[in-house]
């Protein structure tokens, strides 16, 4: 299997700008071992920030690169810290 990134960077479409967007909760995309956790019923929808990925759209013409999200933040919250998680949900961060 290829890996795929767990966020995008679109390009600036124009003269680039020293600006850059992140989107750190636009991932859309469940992953298949996160997926097979769900309780039945819950719609994979529900593990991501609707839309918010469409904020940035109009950056890119106008000379601002953005980084957004691939992957749902309830599997990989980018702008969070390893060590910070919730311990009533994990049991500790990733070795």
């Amino acid at each position: 299997m290829r890996e795929r990134p767990s966020a995008i960077w679109t390009p600036p479409l124009r003269s680039e700008r020293p600006v850059v967007v992140a989107v750190p909760h636009a991932g859309r995309v469940v992953p298949a071992e996160l997926r097979c956790e769900l309780v039945p019923g819950v719609p994979a929808d529900a593990l991501c920030d609707p839309l918010v990925d469409l904020l940035a759209r109009g950056a890119p013409p106008e000379g601002i690169g953005v980084l957004a999200a691939r992957l749902v933040r309830s599997y990989l919250d980018l702008n969070r810290s390893p060590f910070a998680f919730d311990r009533h949900v994990c049991a500790g961060p990733p070795a």
